[in-house]
């Protein structure tokens, strides 16, 4: 696909709701990267697409009434919690209302947007779209956040059926972020060891302490009594960025196939979108799964509601449900699990409070370790041998870290450049002299090869469990990745604009 013709009957197809390969997907958006004659096509076609939409609402039922007596029952049972924003003090019930108010007052908005009783403006294709774009235009204005959690899981064990654990973090520009996890749970005996979490990325350092985890096969009571911390910290961690979908979730939201949008509402004055997705793809909101301690087996197919504040698209609450999939029964059978009901939830993790001051510098320092050091291109230059390549398109980021890997091992690069602006990133590895014929940086057998707007051969991945979208070139003299949250047409543009050309590649893998 490479005429302008080929490329407005694919917009076409995908605006009235057809379904485009991840291909196809693919070279659309990098075709109207650069195409001014496409671009004008697909905003033209939504202009009229837009006008036949709207029209004279259908008579709908008056629900007024009744949702805000669900309001003011639901209020009058719980006493109010402040929640912070932006030096701003907000009040809010100590739970979130039931998603069900919120959603049956945006079924009723909706139905007046799209002149049908009982369909929502906010779903289909094009309201999870919608809601991609949103998210990916708020990356470059957050420079600093802080936020509680209360988190609750069921499910554990039938000695600790239901867990309740608090969790603070912060992010400050650039590239600094922190998750602490208090248990709080009230354990029967001490043979349980508290999930208690630290984890802090500075620039290109990580660290990491927390107990070890209770193999999925014994039940948490019988592990090891004594399960103490353990620590693992890096000063270069070239294959991880930062997990901060807490803050705004770019990787979870970084494309709208597999996406539902539930509906619009409001909370506490403020309007939210509620969507729907798998637990596999919500992975990187629930980051602390993966960092330590002992913590319930999930399904992948689990259904995830995530609550969105829309105006800045920070996570107000995420709840996880067990799938209805016929699959789950075995899963569970082989987790010792009951069979969980899919209308209760068997996670549960809510906004407590949220501001948008700057925290503390000092909260991100590594413990034992190095101040991160954040050069130039000139002084890598010194040290590794070459100047690194620097795009001469970066998206509006700027350099922030420039650094010189002390072990160039399997797929690390010699020279790493970072760019950011609030939470958008964007990450260069580069290595010259390469000895092999593979391809450097975080990439598997699922990257796709594709060429690249002006020509030369690149391999693609996108993000996947919160890894971010990921491109790779060869060529004889240099081994190169760019990693990035940016959009893939983004990506593309900034790729094409590196001043090499790709070569293409036997084998799929990293070079050795």
């Amino acid at each position: 696909m490479n005429t302008c013709e080929q490329i407005q009957r694919a917009l076409s197809e995908r605006m009235d709701g057809g379904h485009l390969s991840h291909g196809t997907a693919t070279e659309v958006e990098a075709h109207l990267a650069t195409c001014a004659a496409c671009q004008s096509f697909r905003d033209r076609s939504a202009r009229v697409r837009t006008a036949v939409r709207i029209r004279p609402a259908e008579p709908i039922p008056d629900l007024t009434e009744p949702i805000m007596a669900a309001i003011e029952k639901e209020r009058g049972k719980r006493a109010p919690r402040l929640l912070r924003h932006g030096g701003s003090v907000r009040r809010l019930a100590p739970r979130r209302l039931p998603i069900a108010v919120a959603l049956a007052a945006g079924l009723v908005a909706g139905s007046l947007a799209v002149g049908g009783p009982w369909r929502s403006a906010s779903s289909g294709p094009s309201a999870a779209a919608a809601v991609v774009r949103g998210v990916q235009a708020a990356a470059s204005t957050i420079s600093s956040y802080q936020a509680h959690f209360s988190i609750d899981e069921r499910g554990l064990s039938a000695a600790i059926p239901e867990r309740n654990l608090r969790m603070d973090v912060a992010f400050l520009s650039p590239g600094r972020f922190r998750i602490d996890v208090h248990d709080r749970t009230a354990y029967p005996s001490k043979a349980w060891t508290p999930t208690d979490l630290t984890y802090i990325a500075n620039g290109t350092s990580t660290f990491t302490s927390g107990p070890s985890g209770c193999p999925s096969e014994l039940p948490p009571d019988t592990c090891p009594p004594t399960r103490t911390a353990v620590t693992r910290q890096t000063r270069f961690d070239v294959g991880a960025p930062l997990a901060t979908d807490l803050v705004l979730p770019l990787a979870t939201l970084s494309s709208a196939r597999g996406l539902r949008v539930l509906g619009t509402g409001e909370e506490s004055g403020r309007p939210t979108t509620t969507v729907e997705l798998s637990f596999a793809r919500a992975a990187p909101l629930l980051p602390f799964l993966q960092l330590g301690g002992t913590w319930r087996p999930f399904f992948d197919q689990d259904r995830v509601v995530l609550t969105l504040d829309r105006t800045d698209w920070f996570p107000q609450r995420v709840t996880v449900y067990p799938s209805t999939s016929a699959d789950r029964r075995a899963w569970e059978l082989r987790f010792g699990l009951p069979v969980e009901p899919a209308s209760q939830p068997i996670l549960d993790m809510q906004t407590t409070s949220f501001d948008s001051r700057p925290p503390s510098a000092s909260r991100f320092a590594i413990p034992g370790g190095d101040s991160p050091q954040f050069g130039s291109v000139s002084r890598i230059a010194n040290e590794v041998g070459y100047t690194p390549i620097v795009p001469t398109q970066i998206q509006g980021l700027r350099l922030t870290s420039a650094v010189a890997p002390p072990s160039a091992g399997p797929g690390v690069p010699t020279s790493l450049l970072t760019f950011t602006r609030g939470l958008s990133y964007l990450v260069i590895g580069q290595r010259s002299a390469p000895t092999g014929s593979g391809l450097l940086g975080p990439l598997d057998a699922r990257a796709r090869q594709i060429t690249l707007p002006g020509g030369g051969i690149a391999y693609v991945e996108t993000a996947t469990g919160g890894r971010g979208n990921v491109l790779s070139m060869h060529t004889a003299a240099t081994d190169l990745f760019v990693q990035t949250d940016l959009p893939v047409a983004q990506l593309l543009s900034v790729a094409a604009s590196i001043p090499v050309r790709g070569l293409a590649v036997s084998t799929i893998g990293v070079s050795p």
